[in-house]
């Protein structure tokens, strides 16, 4: 947990906790009809978008309800001639603080959730897609970055004593490269000496650092889940892997 402030200096206490907002389309807007809008514009909208479901909204803290390809396909069940209000439904909603895995089976169980803001406008949306992309990016990223640490942890062991492990990094207590974290990694390999003895001769020692320092920020914005790992470090955490799996062939 990270204690921070906010721009008039007052206090914030980050959660330690994965929370609905972490979810990125949690807090980035929602598409919305009015109440007194025809359900061909609803349909239209959908259409238009790509989207399944819409939030029906008089105003961003007047949620109405919501309409989707679901709920207009059963109101014209009853009656072929429908308008915005019969395909209308009260939707799930959760607030944007409020912690994520407790939401899991909320958020599958309806298809979407409408999320509410601390100041309760309507914020956002999350549907099962974008929770299954939001653990598919976080599972993603936690493996990557643990076959990696596996990889040059064996390929480390193969080459070092405990004793020269420890000479090298400073820690008394390392028995195995096991204990190592990737500052430790960096200060036993940059060594010329030490990196030659890994018998990689094919690989850059300077690649192989900026891999290994690179891999220590993401791995550090991947333990704090408020953190959304952008374009370019999912791409350099992709390359290390690719480069280790090469280094170290075996399975």
């Amino acid at each position: 947990m990270v204690s921070l402030h906010d721009d008039k200096g007052t206090l914030v206490i980050d959660s330690a906790a994965l929370l609905v907002r972490h979810v990125p389309s949690a807090t980035a807007g929602v598409l919305s009809v009015r109440p007194d809008q025809s359900l061909a514009a609803a349909q239209s909208m959908m259409s238009a978008h790509d989207y399944s479901q819409l939030a029906v909204l008089a105003d961003p803290c007047d949620l109405r309800g919501a309409v989707s390809l679901r709920s207009i396909m059963r109101a014209r069940f009853a009656n072929a001639e429908v308008t915005l209000a019969d395909a209308t439904y009260r939707p799930k909603v959760v607030h944007a603080d409020d912690e994520l895995l407790s939401q899991f089976d909320v958020i599958y169980n309806a298809d979407f959730v409408l999320v509410k803001g601390a100041d309760g406008r309507v914020c956002g949306i999350v549907t099962t897609a974008d929770l299954t992309a939001q653990v598919r990016d976080l599972m993603m990223s936690f493996l990557q970055l643990e076959e990696i640490e596996k990889r040059l942890r064996r390929c480390i062991d193969r080459v070092f004593r405990p004793e020269e492990l420890r000479a090298a990094t400073g820690s008394k207590n390392l028995e195995s490269a096991h204990g190592m974290d990737f500052g430790q990694y960096v200060r036993l390999l940059s060594d010329e000496g030490r990196w030659h003895r890994m018998g990689w001769p094919e690989a850059d020692l300077t690649t192989f650092i900026g891999y290994l320092e690179a891999a220590r920020v993401v791995r550090n914005r991947v333990m704090h889940f408020g953190e959304v790992l952008n374009p370019a470090d999912k791409s350099k955490l992709e390359h290390f892997f690719n480069f280790m799996r090469a280094l170290d062939p075996l399975p």
